[in-house]
């Protein structure tokens, strides 16, 4: 499978290692489970308009053939991430849902596989304009998803292209407070729980 096509194939997995596991761990879905679409290729195998918008909100972002992006479309919203082994830094944008308007975006430091801050950022809203939280995680070693819990959903973001993941979350938004709280769960491909946790992060100011 080429770099296109191999992340679809992780969306099927970790569906069934999501449903594989709810039943034998802590971690157990809540509601409906959805899946998230995931693409991830050079910046040359992409030709569209979240994607020019992205690197227009980035002007001084200096795009070469190495150049990564990991596309996803979720529940509550899209997002593109974007790094180049040139740069210690990570782009990311975020978008309502469907990739219509670019809402959010946030600039990380990215170095040996580690992350200086979750990059929270709380500026989408969702179509009855309450607040989206969106930040990344970084995948634990073996981790093939990682899952975030609801209240009435629970939505997988397949692990794809070796970056942080982005995550959204409606009912941890703490807008007063500039802050969310994520209830994420990292899975191996058998299902079994890597990590757990909840993660609390701010705005960096």
């Amino acid at each position: 499978m080429d770099r296109l096509t191999a992340p679809r194939a992780l969306t099927v997995v970790a569906a069934g290692l999501l449903l594989a596991a709810g039943c034998r761990d802590h971690a157990k879905p809540t509601g409906r489970v959805f899946v998230g679409h995931v693409r991830v290729a050079g910046v040359g195998r992409f030709r569209s308009p979240p994607l020019r918008a992205c690197l227009r909100r980035f002007g001084e972002f200096r795009v070469t053939r190495r150049t990564r992006v990991v596309e996803r479309e979720g529940l509550l919203g899209a997002s593109l991430t974007i790094a180049d082994p040139r740069s210690p830094l990570l782009y990311g944008c975020d978008f309502t849902p469907g990739r219509r308007t670019l809402c959010g975006g946030a600039v990380g430091e990215w170095h040996a596989g580690r992350l200086n801050d979750p990059r929270l950022d709380i500026l989408c809203t969702d179509r009855a304009r309450r607040p989206l939280a969106v930040a990344w995680v970084v995948p634990v070693p073996r981790a093939r998803a990682i899952v975030v819990r609801e209240r009435r959903v629970t939505e997988v973001y397949p692990v794809a292209g070796g970056l942080p993941v982005r995550i959204w979350t409606r009912d941890g938004v703490r807008y007063e407070r500039s802050s969310a709280v994520f209830d994420v769960t990292q899975r191996a491909a058998d299902g079994r729980t890597l990590a757990h946790e909840r993660l609390h992060a701010a705005v960096a100011g």
